[in-house]
């Protein structure tokens, strides 16, 4: 009678214990968790607005990289028109511009070989890269002999020194065909001579380039 006591008993107890197991397996169930990975993506979305700013960041350096290229660039350029530039000669009372002249030269070379070899190739390059606004000035000059307003025989000093700017101004467009707009012209007439010299020196008898 015993024996069946426990027996029953051990059933009891067996079967007590099988009943509880499903409220632990219920309790292992997470369907929550699922759900919170679902939130991952957001975190990478994120991430991928970066290249963005990224690119602006680089298109800004090549902006500023090429405004400064071209700063020197125009630099450049003008130091070598400055460095071309000399004063072109003329006649006394005249204004043709005698390219081939034996009287009149520009450190030793012919006025002609020193427009076209000389100058020309810094003044072509610098009016590439001009900004705007900027112009190449052309002004003439006239030694004092003579006078300043017109005369019997004699033109005057001051148109006499518009015509010479105008001569080597047509000389240039005629040889490099650029653009006339690019060119201002100014007569100074016998206004200012160059120092050391005398003001009836036929040295003041000249054209300079300039840019304003």
């Amino acid at each position: 009678m015993k024996c069946i006591y426990f027996m029953a008993f051990s059933v009891a107890l067996l079967m007590s214990s099988s009943c509880g197991s499903p409220e632990v397996v219920k309790k292992q169930t997470a369907p929550e968790v699922a759900v919170k990975k679902q939130e991952v993506p957001v975190a990478v979305q994120t991430n991928l607005e970066a290249p963005a700013a990224v690119q602006t960041n680089v298109e800004d350096k090549i902006t500023a990289s090429a405004v400064d290229t071209n700063e020197e660039l125009i630099a450049a350029a003008v130091s070598n028109f400055q460095k071309a530039v000399r004063n072109i000669p003329f006649e006394e009372n005249l204004a043709d511009l005698e390219v081939n002249s034996s009287r009149l030269s520009i450190d030793g070379n012919s006025i002609d070989n020193y427009l076209n070899k000389t100058l020309f190739p810094p003044l072509k390059e610098l009016l590439k890269l001009l900004p705007a606004g900027k112009v190449i000035e052309i002004d003439g000059y006239a030694s004092r002999k003579g006078t300043e307003e017109p005369s019997p025989g004699f033109i005057g000093n001051q148109a006499l020194s518009e015509k010479r700017a105008e001569a080597v101004l047509n000389f240039i467009l005629k040889k490099t065909g650029l653009d006339s707009s690019k060119f201002k012209l100014k007569a100074n007439g016998s206004s200012v001579t160059l120092d050391g010299i005398t003001p009836e020196d036929t040295r003041n008898c000249r054209v300079t380039l300039s840019i304003i």
